[in-house]
């Protein structure tokens, strides 16, 4: 089960969850909790969840650091981030007054064992969690927004999540467009951008854009706000072809960030 590194020396114990609401005496974690609701204090301070079977809800300072990996985020940016209604949460509590939470991430579950060799990704299993289940919740924004306006029909799996986030080393899924319309076969591509407004595309070399998008599809580009923005991929091989963009990568990704002063958003076609 997944601990953050900040804590692994720490000799956390497993607790019951009414230890959410009343202070502890050594540190403490609380494993696969259904948060049902959220919301801030009047004075923005603290964030304030629900859960599932408890009477009162669940302190933690919206500004509290937590970090996964090396990347540090705000209790409310994570929530805001990461957290849908009726995801599974764990918590850590330190001793000392309410509220105690020191950290807080959606469930992970693991499905099948982790290869034991050098190809496999040495990224924190907290801040894989942490980016790609933001990205699914932007897939179900975008999904819902697919369905309900444009008339597209997807399964309920896209539509609604599980309420955790699961990390499977076995029978991985191969690499498709996020959403296919199931009556028009319209392809969409989700990208989710965290902390700015870019309209980033995975773009390398070794991956060509071209390989792996149709010219019939889409991209949508959900920004920190939740906002969707719909880009065509003929457009979008328009700027490439016109090298209307900057190339980027870390150690992880390859990208081309478009010229935003060109692109121009659209409306994804109905469905047919």
């Amino acid at each position: 089960m997944y601990v953050p590194p900040d804590y692994l020396n720490l000799n956390l114990v497993e607790g019951p969850i009414l230890n959410l609401c009343r202070p502890v005496d050594e540190p403490t974690i609380v494993r696969e909790v259904r948060c049902t609701g959220a919301s801030f204090s009047e004075d923005k301070k603290n964030l304030l969840l629900q859960i599932y079977t408890l009477d009162q809800p669940v302190l933690i300072s919206a500004s509290k650091n937590m970090r996964f990996g090396n990347e540090s985020i705000t209790a409310r940016d994570y929530f805001k981030r990461v957290i849908e209604l009726d995801d599974f949460v764990d918590f850590i509590l330190l001793p000392g007054s309410l509220p105690h939470v020191s950290c807080f991430w959606i469930h992970i579950k693991y499905v099948g064992s982790k290869p034991d060799d050098l190809t496999f990704s040495k990224k924190d299993d907290g801040l894989f969690s942490m980016n790609a289940k933001s990205g699914e919740k932007a897939e179900r924004r975008v999904a819902q927004r697919l369905s309900e306006k444009f008339g597209h029909s997807y399964p309920d799996e896209k539509l609604q999540g599980n309420g955790c986030f699961e990390i499977r080393y076995t029978n991985k899924k191969k690499r498709s467009p996020d959403l296919i319309c199931s009556v028009c076969q319209l392809q969409i591509e989700v990208k989710k951008r965290n902390k700015d407004e870019k309209f980033r595309i995975s773009h390398s070399r070794s991956r060509p854009w071209k390989e792996e998008n149709g010219p019939l599809g889409w991209h949508a580009l959900v920004f920190p706000d939740m906002s969707i923005h719909f880009v065509s991929n003929q457009q979008i091989t328009k700027l490439l072809n016109s090298n209307s963009y900057v190339d980027g990568r870390n150690q992880y990704d390859a990208w081309a960030d478009l010229d935003k002063a060109l692109v121009q958003e659209e409306a994804p076609p109905l469905c047919s």
